[in-house]
């Protein structure tokens, strides 16, 4: 016996998949190692300005710790507008 296939009885159209459900996916699991490595930039950052203010700092450890307590800057502003457009589309 042959089957009668037509395109419009072998096509399925695709499962929708909602891409902004952060319930599905690790989104929460993204999002906090987000946050969390720029909490632990900046806390490395402040270690090395740390190490500059004392008495036998270098003017390299200043330099170092501006710039990764940036980049933790960076990275939690990130983390805040991800959150922010978040709460904007689980609305």
């Amino acid at each position: 016996m042959e089957k009668n296939t037509s395109l419009s009885e072998s096509y399925k159209a695709p499962k929708e998949v909602d891409l902004t459900d952060s319930s599905k996916g690790g989104a929460g699991t993204f999002a906090l190692t987000v946050l969390a490595v720029g909490i632990g930039l900046t806390v490395i950052g402040m270690f090395f300005m740390d190490i500059y203010a004392s008495e036998d700092g270098s003017l390299w450890f200043y330099v170092l710790g501006l710039g990764i307590g940036a980049l933790g800057v960076l990275v939690l502003l990130i983390w805040a507008l991800g959150m922010f457009v978040w709460s904007i589309d689980a609305t």
